[in-house]
């Protein structure tokens, strides 16, 4: 049962992520076409939202698939999915975690001392994507069960 439960909260949790990476771009993306007020401000509150929400998710995302790995009757044998998943996945959502910690926050003092905050917004949005792609990459590797 705890196992099922870990499994739901991984899979909330990955789904959260993923939206929450996807509107953010859109949202900067709006913003560094001027179809926003201020983009500095866009950037500053999506930032936020990435630190208090993005981040303890994709966290949350991790100990739940430790958990399910470590408890999972998957033996000495691991298909090659699982090992994509514990090798690749955990690695890329601790480097997420700290791109996005320190990375951002550098951002945000150069966007703050810059008058051309495009640039950073830009920069921001380069990084959502290229979060996105990985994670998209991940899910399609884990849906189709690579063997």
């Amino acid at each position: 049962m705890a196992y099922h439960i870990a499994l739901f909260i991984h899979v909330v949790s990955v789904a959260t992520w993923f939206g929450g990476l996807s509107m953010m771009a859109i949202w900067l993306r709006n913003a560094a076409r001027g179809q926003s007020i201020d983009a500095q401000a866009s950037l500053l509150a999506a930032h936020r939202a990435n630190m208090t929400m993005l981040v303890p998710t994709a966290i949350l995302a991790l100990i739940t698939g430790l958990y399910m790995l470590m408890s999972g009757d998957w033996g000495s044998d691991k298909p090659l999915w699982l090992l994509i998943k514990e090798r690749f996945a955990s690695t890329w959502i601790l480097i997420y975690v700290l791109l996005f910690s320190f990375f951002g926050g550098k951002l945000l003092k150069k966007a703050q001392a810059e008058k051309d905050t495009e640039i950073a917004v830009k920069r921001y949005i380069l990084w959502l994507n290229l979060s996105l792609a990985i994670l998209t990459l991940i899910i399609l590797v884990v849906t189709f069960k690579f063997s």
